[in-house]
């Protein structure tokens, strides 16, 4: 319980920090802006979130019966289902984004489409990886989990204000990109070290 109090203050803080640091960096209008590519490119991990709660008791029961085989597959196949999701989506805001935030928001906003493009990738990586930490949790590994998100983070926002400074708002996006991308590699690699230990032991 305590280890998943706080895997949620720290991952609250990789989502919300980050504005302050491009308020710091970019003044007001900057962290303006910064919000409407988080807030557009949000609506991408929301469609999982349902996902998420329904993949964990599935997982966990998988788990406890031993069933290991059953459990990577539904992992595997959780995964390529979410990631062709997310690789559609942003296709289809690459080629119709920018119109449509000119269009709901105002024609100035639209300038900041390649930021959300990006940070759209981000997301998309969160959408890909949504069975992750719950198949953490089946498996009785809160702590790893944590102690991955923790690191990400670390890495996360010391990466984040030299490329703001270098790249703006992209490079705020592209942050974002690299704390997806350490933190679904390195907890897939500890899922996978995991099942191939079960297997062995089985």
């Amino acid at each position: 319980l305590l280890t998943t109090n706080w895997h949620g203050t720290v991952r609250m803080v990789s989502k919300e920090a980050d504005v302050l640091v491009v308020g710091g960096l970019l003044g007001p209008a900057g962290a303006g802006l910064y919000r409407i590519v988080k807030q557009v490119a949000s609506l991408l991990p929301r469609a999982s979130e349902p996902l998420y709660q329904a993949v964990y008791p599935e997982l966990a029961r998988l788990w406890s019966a031993g069933e290991h085989a059953r459990f990577r597959q539904m992992l595997n196949r959780s995964t390529a289902w979410a990631a062709l999701a997310a690789f559609v989506a942003c296709v289809l805001f690459a080629v119709w984004g920018k119109a449509v935030m000119a269009l709901l928001l105002q024609p100035d906003y639209a300038e900041a489409h390649g930021a959300a493009l990006i940070y759209l990738v981000a997301t998309g990586l969160a959408m890909a990886s949504f069975a992750f930490h719950p198949a953490a949790l089946a498996m009785d590994r809160p702590a790893e989990s944590f102690g991955v998100l923790l690191a990400c983070t670390i890495l996360y926002f010391f990466v984040l204000a030299p490329m703001i400074s270098r790249w703006g708002l992209e490079g705020a996006s592209a942050a974002y990109v690299v704390f997806y991308l350490s933190w679904v590699g390195a907890l897939r690699w500890r899922l996978s070290t995991h099942l191939k230990e079960a297997a062995a032991g089985a």
